[in-house]
Protein backbone atom coordinates (compact mmCIF):
# COMPACT_ATOMS: atom_id res chain seq x y z
CA UNK A 1 0.00 0.00 0.00
CA UNK A 2 2.76 2.21 -0.08
CA UNK A 3 2.04 5.54 -1.37
CA UNK A 4 2.91 7.09 -4.87
CA UNK A 5 4.41 10.65 -4.45
CA UNK A 6 4.62 10.56 -0.94
CA UNK A 7 7.80 11.16 0.26
CA UNK A 8 9.63 8.17 1.09
CA UNK A 9 12.31 7.41 3.46
CA UNK A 10 15.79 7.02 1.58
CA UNK A 11 17.25 3.34 3.22
CA UNK A 12 21.29 5.12 2.46
CA UNK A 13 20.02 7.92 4.92
CA UNK A 14 22.43 8.56 8.07
CA UNK A 15 19.02 9.47 9.71
CA UNK A 16 17.50 7.51 12.72
CA UNK A 17 14.60 7.71 10.06
CA UNK A 18 16.03 5.49 7.73
CA UNK A 19 15.17 2.55 9.12
CA UNK A 20 11.89 2.86 10.51
CA UNK A 21 9.95 1.23 7.51
CA UNK A 22 6.42 -0.42 7.43
CA UNK A 23 6.03 -3.85 7.76
CA UNK A 24 5.31 -6.11 4.94
CA UNK A 25 2.65 -8.73 4.97
CA UNK A 26 1.67 -11.22 2.84
CA UNK A 27 -1.24 -13.33 2.26
CA UNK A 28 -5.19 -14.22 0.63
CA UNK A 29 -8.17 -12.98 0.46
CA UNK A 30 -10.75 -15.37 2.31
CA UNK A 31 -12.98 -15.52 -0.84
CA UNK A 32 -10.56 -14.32 -3.82
CA UNK A 33 -11.48 -11.85 -5.93
CA UNK A 34 -10.38 -13.47 -9.28
CA UNK A 35 -10.28 -17.40 -9.63
CA UNK A 36 -6.60 -18.21 -9.80
CA UNK A 37 -4.75 -18.49 -6.84
CA UNK A 38 -2.80 -15.41 -6.40
CA UNK A 39 -1.02 -13.66 -2.95
CA UNK A 40 -1.31 -9.99 -1.75
CA UNK A 41 1.95 -8.22 -0.85
CA UNK A 42 1.03 -4.85 1.40
CA UNK A 43 2.84 -2.63 3.57
CA UNK A 44 0.90 -2.09 7.18
CA UNK A 45 0.88 1.96 7.26
CA UNK A 46 -2.08 1.37 4.76
CA UNK A 47 -1.49 4.73 3.16
CA UNK A 48 -2.45 4.73 -0.62
CA UNK A 49 -4.11 6.88 -3.21
CA UNK A 50 -5.41 3.14 -4.68
CA UNK A 51 -7.33 2.48 -0.94
CA UNK A 52 -10.44 3.95 -2.08
CA UNK A 53 -13.60 2.15 -0.21
CA UNK A 54 -14.59 -0.04 2.98
CA UNK A 55 -15.00 -3.13 1.08
CA UNK A 56 -11.40 -2.71 -0.03
CA UNK A 57 -9.84 -1.67 3.39
CA UNK A 58 -11.67 -4.40 5.06
CA UNK A 59 -10.54 -6.90 2.97
CA UNK A 60 -7.29 -5.74 3.87
CA UNK A 61 -7.77 -5.92 7.93
CA UNK A 62 -4.72 -7.58 9.33
CA UNK A 63 -7.54 -8.21 12.67
CA UNK A 64 -10.76 -8.66 11.07
CA UNK A 65 -10.22 -12.52 9.34
CA UNK A 66 -10.99 -11.63 5.57
CA UNK A 67 -6.80 -11.22 4.92
CA UNK A 68 -5.81 -14.13 5.29
CA UNK A 69 -1.87 -14.22 6.78
CA UNK A 70 0.34 -16.27 4.94
CA UNK A 71 2.20 -18.07 7.99
CA UNK A 72 -1.88 -19.05 9.54
CA UNK A 73 -2.45 -20.45 6.32
CA UNK A 74 0.73 -22.85 5.56
CA UNK A 75 -0.07 -23.67 8.97
CA UNK A 76 -2.79 -25.63 7.86
CA UNK A 77 -1.01 -27.94 5.85
CA UNK A 78 1.53 -28.57 9.18
CA UNK A 79 1.91 -31.86 9.68
CA UNK A 80 -0.98 -33.05 8.14
CA UNK A 81 0.68 -35.00 5.40
CA UNK A 82 -2.35 -36.57 3.43
CA UNK A 83 -3.16 -33.17 2.43
CA UNK A 84 -0.52 -33.38 -0.06
CA UNK A 85 -1.10 -37.52 -0.50
CA UNK A 86 -4.25 -35.91 -3.73
CA UNK A 87 -1.53 -34.17 -5.45
CA UNK A 88 0.62 -35.28 -8.31
CA UNK A 89 3.93 -36.51 -7.33
CA UNK A 90 5.89 -34.64 -9.89
CA UNK A 91 4.93 -31.21 -9.20
CA UNK A 92 7.84 -29.50 -6.75
CA UNK A 93 6.69 -29.00 -3.56
CA UNK A 94 6.15 -25.18 -3.57
CA UNK A 95 3.38 -26.03 -6.38
CA UNK A 96 2.15 -28.74 -4.36
CA UNK A 97 1.54 -26.36 -1.23
CA UNK A 98 -0.04 -23.99 -3.91
CA UNK A 99 -2.35 -26.47 -4.98
CA UNK A 100 -3.07 -27.58 -1.56
CA UNK A 101 -3.88 -23.98 -0.46
CA UNK A 102 -6.23 -23.47 -3.11
CA UNK A 103 -8.34 -26.01 -2.65
CA UNK A 104 -8.43 -25.35 1.27
CA UNK A 105 -9.29 -22.08 0.37
CA UNK A 106 -12.26 -23.03 -2.09
CA UNK A 107 -13.67 -24.54 0.63
CA UNK A 108 -14.01 -21.75 3.26
CA UNK A 109 -17.71 -20.34 3.38
CA UNK A 110 -17.91 -17.46 1.33
CA UNK A 111 -20.81 -15.86 2.81
CA UNK A 112 -19.37 -15.82 6.51
CA UNK A 113 -15.90 -13.94 5.09
CA UNK A 114 -17.76 -11.77 3.24
CA UNK A 115 -20.29 -10.10 5.95
CA UNK A 116 -16.42 -8.96 7.00
CA UNK A 117 -15.84 -6.88 4.44
CA UNK A 118 -19.44 -4.99 5.79
CA UNK A 119 -18.05 -4.10 8.52
CA UNK A 120 -17.53 -0.79 10.37
CA UNK A 121 -14.78 1.12 9.61
CA UNK A 122 -11.95 1.14 12.39
CA UNK A 123 -8.55 0.90 12.78
CA UNK A 124 -6.51 -1.84 12.34
CA UNK A 125 -3.74 -0.83 15.44
CA UNK A 126 -6.15 1.15 17.88
CA UNK A 127 -9.56 -0.04 17.20
CA UNK A 128 -10.98 3.36 16.24
CA UNK A 129 -14.15 3.34 14.92
CA UNK A 130 -13.85 5.71 11.43
CA UNK A 131 -17.49 7.70 9.87
CA UNK A 132 -15.23 7.44 5.93
CA UNK A 133 -12.56 6.39 4.85
CA UNK A 134 -11.12 9.90 4.27
CA UNK A 135 -11.23 10.27 8.03
CA UNK A 136 -10.12 6.56 8.38
CA UNK A 137 -7.23 7.49 6.53
CA UNK A 138 -6.31 10.76 7.84
CA UNK A 139 -6.51 8.68 11.06
CA UNK A 140 -4.20 5.73 9.37
CA UNK A 141 -1.35 8.37 8.51
CA UNK A 142 -1.28 10.34 12.13
CA UNK A 143 -1.42 5.99 13.51
CA UNK A 144 1.66 5.91 10.98
CA UNK A 145 3.63 9.03 12.05
CA UNK A 146 3.22 8.52 15.79
CA UNK A 147 4.80 4.74 14.91
CA UNK A 148 7.53 6.47 13.46
CA UNK A 149 8.13 8.39 16.49
CA UNK A 150 8.08 5.78 19.12
CA UNK A 151 10.70 4.03 16.71
CA UNK A 152 13.17 6.95 16.08
CA UNK A 153 12.95 7.13 20.34
CA UNK A 154 13.52 3.76 21.17
CA UNK A 155 16.49 3.47 18.49
CA UNK A 156 17.70 6.97 20.31
CA UNK A 157 17.43 5.23 23.77
CA UNK A 158 19.04 2.21 22.61
CA UNK A 159 21.84 4.07 20.88
CA UNK A 160 22.28 6.31 24.29
CA UNK A 161 22.07 2.91 26.40
CA UNK A 162 24.72 1.43 23.93
CA UNK A 163 26.91 4.27 24.35
CA UNK A 164 26.73 4.22 28.01
CA UNK A 165 27.78 0.58 28.17
CA UNK A 166 30.47 1.51 25.73
CA UNK A 167 31.79 3.98 28.47
CA UNK A 168 31.28 2.19 31.31
CA UNK A 169 33.28 -0.67 29.87
CA UNK A 170 36.11 1.74 29.04
CA UNK A 171 35.79 3.28 32.33
CA UNK A 172 36.18 0.02 33.82
CA UNK A 173 39.34 -1.51 31.89
CA UNK A 174 41.23 2.06 32.70
CA UNK A 175 40.05 1.54 36.30
CA UNK A 176 41.51 -2.07 35.68
CA UNK A 177 45.05 -0.60 34.59
CA UNK A 178 44.88 1.81 37.20
CA UNK A 179 45.14 -1.20 39.48
CA UNK A 180 47.54 -3.11 37.80
CA UNK A 181 49.45 0.28 37.74
CA UNK A 182 49.49 0.35 41.06
CA UNK A 183 50.01 -2.84 41.90
CA UNK A 184 53.18 -3.41 39.37
CA UNK A 185 53.99 -0.32 41.18
CA UNK A 186 53.98 -1.23 44.77
CA UNK A 187 55.44 -4.22 44.03
CA UNK A 188 58.70 -2.51 42.90
CA UNK A 189 58.45 -0.92 45.76
CA UNK A 190 58.48 -3.45 48.05
CA UNK A 191 61.57 -5.39 46.00
CA UNK A 192 64.11 -2.38 46.78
Amino acid sequence: MASNGRSSISLHSSSPAALILPKIWTGFHAVPSMEHLHMHIISSDFISPSLKNKKHYNSFHPKLGFFLHLHDVLEWFEGDDEVYQSVSSNQSEALTRLTCVSKQMSRLPSSEYERLLKEDLSCWRCKVSQKNIPTLKAHLEVEWKREQEKAILHQKRKRVEEDEEDQDGEDKEKDDDTAKKQRVGGEEEGDH
